[in-house]
């Protein structure tokens, strides 16, 4: 249960972020914004519903890899605009900052709790591998773990060279609305987080159906 309401959480953060992406996206491209986010929210929805009723996650191994090229690029602009145009000069030094009431640890500690919904799929992943071998669970962990500190030490350091203590939650927010890498990049966050929803559903749907028979005093698998 307390998986459930874990992955609810996931989900929603999820939403929220596609209806902004989408909404920096027409802003950009069609130089308007949309009145309600609750729009952008139900297109994603609707969009991502067919994924989500797929029965095994291996059918989702095409999605993934787009969702993988959509991050590689986001990482890529944030790079070459921080190559381009970020200096090490006038780095600011560390600041501890005790001023806030604790509001800012609220606000982090949920991200570093968001960081960790990935690793609910491990089980889904391992039961859906044709050969379920320890080493190779091991080795798609170990690929998996090798990419994102890629792509994540490419964004974490160009984005600070590039905007240091200006630097917002979501990065590309930095980018000036006609940044075209930027916009693209956008509308590519929103692919990838729209692609992750079912990815993060799966699990949350199998957990769910398990309570469900629990509660029936069925043990089987197939009601």
């Amino acid at each position: 249960a307390v998986f459930c309401v874990y992955s609810f959480g996931v989900i929603v953060g999820y939403f929220l972020v596609i209806g902004t992406s989408i909404d920096d996206l027409f802003e950009a491209v069609f130089n308007t914004q949309i009145s309600d986010n609750s729009l952008a929210i139900l297109l994603a929805a609707t969009l991502a519903t067919p994924l989500c009723m797929m029965r095994d996650i291996s059918s989702l191994t095409m999605a993934s890899m787009l969702q993988i090229a959509t991050m590689a690029y986001i990482s890529l602009v944030v790079a070459y605009r921080g190559w381009n145009a970020g200096s090490l000069s006038d780095t600011p030094s560390l600041i501890i900052r005790t001023d806030n009431g604790g509001s800012g640890f609220c606000s982090s500690i949920t991200i570093v709790f968001f960081a960790y919904n990935c690793h609910t799929n491990m089980f889904a992943v391992y039961s859906s591998m044709r050969y379920p071998l320890l080493r190779r669970i091991k080795k798609a962990a170990g690929r998996s773990i090798g990419i994102q500190f890629a792509l994540y030490s490419l964004v974490g350091g160009f984005g600070y060279i590039l905007f240091k203590n200006e630097t917002s939650g979501n990065i590309l927010d930095n980018f000036p609305v006609d940044d075209k890498l930027a916009s693209l990049a956008k509308g590519g966050l929103a692919i990838a987080l729209l692609i992750g929803l079912p990815i993060n559903m799966h699990p949350t749907r199998a957990n769910l159906f398990s309570l469900a028979r629990k509660w029936r005093g069925c043990g089987c698998a197939s009601c």
